[in-house]
């Protein structure tokens, strides 16, 4: 069943089960699966510190006025275009909403899909 790992700076306990929430149900509605899935659905926090990532050669502590990045890993398997794309928007659109991310600034949202058949 599908998996997200989020990489991002520690969040507050309010933000994650925000997030776990959001996720959770654009799981269910990406992948077309039925209520009881749920139970299936796993969102796992990988925290970084803002000196453990660097982007444009610094530190993410010595540039703070850039932002930070967001990194989704999603597991899943037997994924079309269809639901890869809508698994890839709604990701980005709930975790922008909910942290915030300006319009401008959406791009420091990236989404791997990672997708496995079970039968290989």
């Amino acid at each position: 069943m599908p998996f997200v790992r989020l990489y991002s700076p520690k969040l507050p306990l309010s933000k994650r089960k925000q997030i776990v929430k959001e996720f959770t149900q654009v799981l269910l509605d990406s992948l077309h699966l039925p209520p009881k899935a749920v139970e299936y659905c796993t969102i796992q926090f990988a925290p970084y510190k803002l000196d453990e990532m660097a982007v444009g050669g610094k530190l993410l502590s010595e540039n703070k006025r850039r932002g930070v990045d967001y990194t989704m890993e999603v597991h899943e398997r037997n994924l079309d275009a269809e639901k890869r794309q809508a698994l890839v928007s709604g990701l980005t659109n709930a975790l922008a909403k909910i942290m915030k991310v300006k319009p401008e600034r959406i791009s420091s949202i990236t989404v791997l899909i990672q997708e496995y058949n079970p039968s290989t």
